[in-house]
């Protein structure tokens, strides 16, 4: 590519561009990029060469495969300073609202996977009455595991978390917003839930010769324990993935309560009197970084909220 100064200001055009490398880098391929970014790959492989020559320089190595690219050196160092630059318009037009006493922008938060459908979280009707008061703020919402979302929020990607608290981080302010109830449950396939078909008793004993699915995330030392005196199964990431391993019928696995509800009987719920565990479900947001108004009065709305549903 050929070499030219970058120089002179930074259009809409531009911040449009570097929008859509990070949100290239982001998902890790063009092709992954397309439903995020609602584009064509070759109207986004165009904006990539577009942000390329702009800024004089080879930002991403493409690659034949599934990989797909990398960021060169250059790349990697061009966006720090792009993401810098997309972090500083965000503020100027929050700042520029709070002096105009709107509220503009954009609201990103992070939650963990079946968190919503629980009738104690109040972040369902929450955004339903935040999109009232602030039609003019986009609400982005993200699902990951609670070491993700914290890592979020501590990168000041994300602004508020809703989360379980396994572990606590001096960077994040942590707070009680409502309590889940987890059990052990079978599939209707799995031996113990015909045993509770023919019989209607299961033992502990006989419960804890099975093999009982695992999350590859830190838990609290409750889960641990409990989880421990299981035989051990898989390891998996999502709620989602726990609850199909568990309605295979092949092993037993923990979900909230609240999942079923509403639901046909096919999931048994074993011995919860031995092996439920109530925890609490957390809103964390940076310690230190200065919220916008917009993600303040959202604050302000959840803790509102919650106040009426907190769990002890």
């Amino acid at each position: 590519m050929r070499k030219k100064i970058f120089f002179g200001a930074v259009s809409d055009v531009d911040l449009r561009l570097m929008r859509v490398l990070t949100k290239v880098v982001e998902c890790g391929s063009l092709s992954a990029a397309e439903t995020e970014l609602g584009v064509g790959r070759s109207t986004i492989s165009r904006q990539i060469t577009d942000i390329e020559t702009r800024l004089g320089m080879r930002l991403l190595h493409r690659e034949r495969g599934r990989r797909g690219f990398q960021l060169t050196q250059h790349g990697q160092k061009a966006m720090v300073y792009i993401e810098q630059m997309l972090a500083a318009a965000d503020q100027f037009v929050e700042g520029i609202a709070t002096i105009n006493e709107n509220l503009v922008g954009k609201l990103d938060i992070c939650m963990t996977d079946f968190t919503y459908t629980d009738e104690g979280n109040p972040l369902t009707e929450v955004m339903r009455t935040f999109n009232q008061l602030a039609p003019n703020v986009t609400i982005n919402l993200m699902v990951g595991s609670p070491r993700e979302i914290e890592r979020r929020l501590i990168e000041r990607s994300a602004h508020i978390g809703i989360l379980h608290r396994y572990t606590s981080f001096d960077e994040l302010t942590y707070e009680p917003i409502y309590g889940e109830v987890s059990s052990v449950y079978a599939g209707e396939t799995h031996p113990l839930a015909q045993q509770l078909r023919q019989s209607g008793k299961i033992t502990a004993k006989e419960a804890q010769t099975y093999q009982l699915i695992s999350r590859e995330y830190r838990e609290s030392s409750l889960q641990t324990g409990l989880k421990s005196r299981f035989k051990r199964g898989p390891v998996v990431r999502e709620t989602e993935a726990v609850a199909a391993l568990v309605k295979a019928g092949v092993y037993l696995g923990y979900l909230p309560d609240h999942y079923f509800d509403g639901r046909e009987p096919d999931f048994f719920k074993i011995l919860p009197s031995t092996f439920s565990y109530k925890s609490t479900v957390h809103m964390a947001f940076h310690r230190t970084k200065v919220l916008s108004p917009h993600a303040s009065e959202f604050l302000r709305l959840m803790r509102a909220k919650a106040s009426g549903t907190r769990a002890d």
